[in-house]
């Protein structure tokens, strides 16, 4: 009588779960990708595969560069200096009126700081009724980009016995210092150069806030836009909004 069969049992080491690996390369990752769906030939099917293949590299790579960017701007902004306002503005007794830090001071600063971690600063002008609006572009070596703008009034400020031309340079340099400090996060205290500076505009609710308060407050509302310089309350600058806010406290208390 043969002895009856055993059964013998392996047990198996469990599996430690292993965490997906980044891909370092997502163009050969999708090459790779492409090649497997061509090797059966071209067909329609292989071309609608391909096509999807090259929109999920764009947002790979898109999604890569804007990660290299954002830590790239991190560690600029660890190593920002601290921007000395020396710039002396005097009046007409011989005092100081005020001290800035003039845009060529900040660049000159700043631009070997913003090179040394792959970023390039770009500049471009356009124009909008009587401002000058300067749009600063910072670029990082791997393809993402971030803008700013600030505006700027021409003719406002002091401009006694100044050309056209100095004026409109003056408008334009004062807008680039506001760009650049905008998009660098650069703070100074009383940062500003003169009473031409607006900044952008005004946030939503802000508007809403004066657009309320203006109505409550019965003012004219035609006056108020007029003064602000604005044909609409979301089309106020920054620059405006403390002032705009006491005149209607004023209005205000007198109710």
């Amino acid at each position: 009588m043969n002895p009856p069969e055993t059964q013998s049992v392996i047990k198996l080491a469990p599996m430690t779960p292993t965490a997906p690996q980044p891909i370092d390369d997502p163009m050969a990752y999708v090459g790779q990708l492409m090649e497997k769906a061509l090797s059966g030939g071209i067909t329609e099917q292989s071309v609608a595969v391909v096509e999807k293949l090259t929109a999920l590299f764009e947002r790979m790579d898109e999604k890569r560069a804007e990660m290299k960017f954002n830590q790239a701007f991190v560690r600029l902004q660890k190593e920002m200096p601290n921007i000395k306002k020396e710039r002396v503005v005097p009046t007409k007794s011989g005092g100081v009126k005020f001290t800035y830090a003039p845009f060529e001071d900040i660049m000159a600063q700043v631009e070997p700081v913003a090179q040394r971690n792959g970023f390039a600063i770009m500049f471009s002008q356009k124009y909008d009724e009587q401002r000058i609006i300067q749009v600063v572009t910072l670029i990082h070596d791997s393809g993402h980009s971030r803008s700013a703008e600030f505006a700027v009034r021409v003719g406002g400020g002091f401009t006694d016995g100044l050309t056209n031309a100095q004026i409109d340079q003056g408008a334009s340099t004062s807008a680039k210092r506001g760009a650049l400090c905008s998009i660098l996060n650069i703070v100074t205290e009383n940062d500003f150069e003169d009473a031409k500076n607006e900044g952008g505009f005004i946030t939503k609710d802000q508007a809403q806030e004066l657009e309320r308060r203006v109505r409550e407050s019965a003012s004219d509302e035609v006056a108020f836009l007029k003064c602000a310089d604005a044909d609409k309350f979301d089309k106020i600058r920054e620059g405006k909004y403390v002032m705009l806010d006491s005149l209607l406290r004023r209005k205000e208390r007198t109710k």
